[in-house]
């Protein structure tokens, strides 16, 4: 039935885009940013991280140790604070400290 209806289907032609319409397109500014710590929407002011991606959890100190860890989670148990937390500090830069009261930096890293 649908195959007939296309068969004999009598409308115009569909309309052409415009040159300058698929230029302007082509120049738009990228909404998404890859960064070091995983892919961000840029929108206005802020660039947030996209949700429902996957990355790592760096912790760094000043010997050189790192412990890569697989979730917010994973890491905020290592540390006993919430995941809330090591997010937190991730975004504002700040340290952590572990129960041997060694601080660690931490970062994202995307997959």
């Amino acid at each position: 039935m649908i195959l007939h209806r296309l068969t004999i289907f009598q409308g115009g032609r569909a309309e052409e885009l415009l040159q300058s319409l698929i230029d302007e397109v082509l120049d738009m500014e990228d909404v998404y940013i890859k960064t070091e710590d995983g892919l961000r929407v840029h929108a206005t002011t802020t660039t947030k991280l996209v949700s429902g991606q996957f990355f790592y959890i760096v912790a760094s100190n000043l010997n050189g140790e790192r412990i890569t860890f697989k979730s917010s989670e994973a890491c905020a148990d290592y540390f006993w604070v919430t995941s809330a937390t090591v997010n937190s500090r991730i975004d504002k830069r700040l340290p952590i400290a572990s129960q041997n009261n060694i601080n660690y930096t931490l970062s994202r890293m995307a997959l």
